[in-house]
């Protein structure tokens, strides 16, 4: 049952997480005050490379599996501006494009990909070959 104030709203409990040197963790208080670990979030490296001139997969979710949540990080190591177009085919359906970004000399992005299931292809484009360096992240859910 949640908590509830005195004005009777929900009490909404704050998350804090932290690095374990293993895993991000959520925190919780104990009645003593010590920090204990609550929930792993696993967060799992899925896949990295460099973005390529021609649509290529950057990522497949495996047989039997489901990703919450893939962070894509995308990194131009070139001395000038680069486009880059990100798209997702969810079960071997009706690919979309889900990202165009123009990113300058050594800038970063970061985007979000939410509820991936088996089969789901994440692939990408550039306009100038290996020049975008991509580092993906999720938490998989076997």
């Amino acid at each position: 049952m949640p908590q509830v104030g005195k004005s009777g709203e929900p009490v909404h409990e704050a998350a804090s997480y932290g690095w374990d040197g293993t895993d991000w963790v959520k925190l919780s208080v104990n009645a003593g005050g010590e920090v204990v670990q609550a929930d792993c979030l696993v967060p799992t490296s899925l896949a990295e490379g460099q973005v390529q001139v021609a649509l290529t997969t950057m990522y497949t979710v495996p047989a039997s599996t489901q990703i919450g949540c893939v962070q894509i990080l995308l990194y131009n190591s070139h001395d000038a501006a680069v486009v880059v177009t990100l798209s997702l085919t969810k079960s071997a359906g009706t690919e979309r494009e889900v990202l165009e970004v123009s990113l300058t000399d050594s800038q970063s992005y970061v985007f979000h990909i939410e509820g991936l299931s088996a089969a789901d292809l994440i692939r990408g484009i550039a306009d100038v070959d290996d020049k975008v360096n991509y580092f993906m992240s999720g938490q998989v859910q076997a």
